[in-house]
C-alpha cells in the first residue's frame, strides 16, 4: 500500500466523519433542538466528543458547516429583484419544504437555528425589502408589507400552516404566492395597507416609537 493511498485513504475518512458530524447536527435542530449539544451530536454521529471539537473547535465553525449543509440541501436561490422571482422565490421555498421537511424543521427553530437562518438568508431579506420599495414610495407601507413577506417566506410560517392548520407544503406556496400577488398589484395600483387604522388606535410598539421620536 503507497502512501499516496493511505493518504487518500485517511481523507476519505476524514471527510465522511465530518460529513456524519454535519448531518447530526442538522438532525438535532430538525428535531427542535435550541442548541447544538456537543455530547448529543457525537452520539448521533458515532464519534467522540473530542472528535466532534477537532473537525468544528467553536460555534461559528459549527454554525458556517451546518448554514453550508442546508445550502447544500435546498441550493442558493437568486436575491429576488422583481415581483416575478420574488413569486418564483416563494414558490420554491415552500417546494424545496415538501420535499425536505427535515431541513425545513432544522431552519425554522431558536437558539443556534434563528443564528444560521439569518446568516443563510440576509441578501434575500434584503432584495425582498427593494421589490417592495419599488411598488410603493409610502414607508410605512414598505415597512409592514416587507415584513409581510418576510415572514410568509419563511420555516416558521410554514411549520405553523401545517403543524397548526394542517395545510402541507405545496398547498401552503400556493396560497402564500396568491395573497403576495395580489398584495403587489395593489400596491402596484397605489393602494397600501390603512394605517393608523379607523379608529385612530395604533400598537403599543408604534406609541413606544412616537414617544422615542418626541424624546429625541
Amino acid at each position: 500500500m503507497t502512501r499516496r493511498y493511505q493518504s487518500e485513504l485517511r481523507a476519505e475518512a476524514k471527510a465522511r466523519t465530518r460529513r456524519a458530524i454535519v448531518d447530526a447536527m442538522v438532525a438535532a435542530l430538525a428535531d427542535g433542538r435550541d442548541e447544538l449539544v456537543l455530547a448529543e451530536v457525537a452520539a448521533r454521529a458515532g464519534v467522540t466528543v473530542r472528535t466532534v471539537q477537532l473537525h468544528f473547535p467553536d460555534v461559528e465553525s459549527r454554525m458556517a458547516a451546518v448554514a453550508d449543509a442546508i445550502e447544500e440541501r435546498v441550493g442558493r436561490p437568486p436575491v429576488p429583484e422583481d415581483v416575478a422571482s420574488l413569486l418564483a422565490y416563494a414558490r420554491r421555498t415552500y417546494a424545496i419544504a415538501a420535499e425536505d421537511p427535515g431541513t425545513m424543521r432544522a431552519s425554522a427553530g431558536a437558539g443556534v437555528a434563528a443564528q444560521i437562518r439569518r446568516r443563510r438568508k440576509a441578501g434575500r431579506q434584503k432584495g425582498i425589502e427593494r421589490v417592495v420599495a419599488d411598488l410603493t414610495a409610502d414607508p410605512e407601507a414598505r415597512r409592514m408589507v416587507t415584513a409581510l413577506f418576510r415572514h410568509l417566506i419563511s420555516a416558521q410560517c410554514g411549520l405553523a400552516l401545517d403543524d397548526e392548520h394542517g395545510l402541507d407544503p405545496r398547498r401552503a406556496g400556493a396560497v402564500i404566492t396568491w395573497a403576495m400577488q395580489l398584495a403587489c398589484d395593489a400596491l402596484a395600483r397605489g393602494e397600501r395597507p390603512r394605517w393608523p387604522p379607523a379608529d385612530g388606535r395604533a400598537g403599543a410598539g408604534d406609541a413606544g416609537r412616537r414617544r422615542g421620536t418626541a424624546a429625541r
